[in-house]
This record gives structure tokens, C-alpha cells and sequence, in this order.
């Protein structure tokens, strides 16, 4: 009876430290980030700007997949690349180019079966988090479950500026 009162106390505190916070993001990860950070960058013509978030992480579990990075209100994929010092880097880019859209011409007829090539118009998804300039949500999952970490105080860099391109002669 007594080695019963004992064990769970073990077992419920175990599953608390396992579980989310409050507001649903994982404090205990299973990885470690060294450095995390986020670059503003310029391109050398009009409306080519954007962000880039970049982790450096270590220790990773072998049954965790990075997914998406939040970031200043937008959800981009995670890329994963290996530094010259075997360090891997989560990379994510966040594109602010203005790109004017092609307009279609949709076909309005009383005959509904005549309106059959006109597409749908593209539904823009957003998030519910709720994040400060300097923040940004982890996106990863651990044996199909998906979870999520907050970053808090991600360190700005200096913003890169590219230069334009050489005009064509």
C-alpha cells in the first residue's frame, strides 16, 4: 500500500512535466537551440525585402521533425541545412515581395456548367498566435504529434542589402 502512495506521486508529476503550458506551447524540448536569431534583408529593387529566422540546434532526438516557424504573423517551412562546423541550421525565409497578381478573366454566364474553368479564390491561412516583433513559434513534431515552443527575445541581426542587378546591354 505504502510503495502505491509513493509511485503516484513519480507518474503524475512525470506527466506534468511533459505536458504543455497553459497557453499550449512546450517548455521542456527535445533539442537544444545555441543560438536563434532573425535578419531583415533588402534586394536591389523595389519591393524585394523580406526576413530570415535562423536556429542553430543540437542534441536533437532522432524522432523529431521540424515543421514551420511563425513569425511576424506569417507560417513558413523549415529547411534544414548543415554548417561547415556540423551544426544544423533550421532555416526559415519570410518574402515580403509585392508581386502584382495576374488577373484572370472569369467567365460570368447564366449557365453555370459555362463557368467551369474559372479557380477558386486562394484562401490565405493565419494563426492564432498572438507574437511581438521579436518572437516566433516552433512548429515540430515527435512521432507523428505535432507540438509547439515559443521563442521569446529571438536576437535581431543587422540587416543584409543586396545590391540591384547590373542592367542587360
Amino acid at each position: 500500500m505504502n510503495i502505491r502512495l509513493l509511485i503516484l506521486p513519480i507518474i503524475l508529476i512525470s506527466f506534468v512535466q511533459c505536458c504543455p503550458t497553459k497557453d499550449g506551447f512546450q517548455k521542456k524540448i527535445p533539442f537544444t537551440l545555441t543560438e536563434s536569431f532573425y535578419q531583415d534583408w533588402m534586394g536591389g529593387q523595389a519591393g524585394v525585402s523580406g526576413s530570415t529566422v535562423q536556429l542553430i540546434v543540437k542534441d536533437i532526438k532522432s524522432d523529431v521533425q521540424p515543421n514551420y516557424i511563425y513569425f511576424k504573423n506569417r507560417k513558413e517551412k523549415i529547411d534544414i541545412k548543415t554548417t561547415e562546423k556540423n551544426a544544423v541550421l533550421w532555416i526559415a525565409n519570410f518574402s515580403d515581395n509585392i508581386k502584382k497578381p495576374v488577373k484572370k478573366d472569369i467567365i460570368m454566364h447564366a449557365d453555370s456548367k459555362e463557368e467551369f474553368g474559372n479557380t477558386p479564390p486562394q484562401i490565405t491561412t493565419t494563426h492564432s498566435f498572438d507574437l511581438k516583433a521579436n518572437e516566433a513559434v516552433i512548429s515540430y513534431s515527435v512521432n507523428g504529434v505535432e507540438k509547439y515552443h515559443k521563442l521569446t527575445n529571438l536576437m535581431k541581426k543587422e540587416s543584409l542589402f543586396y545590391p540591384a542587378p547590373q542592367p542587360k546591354r
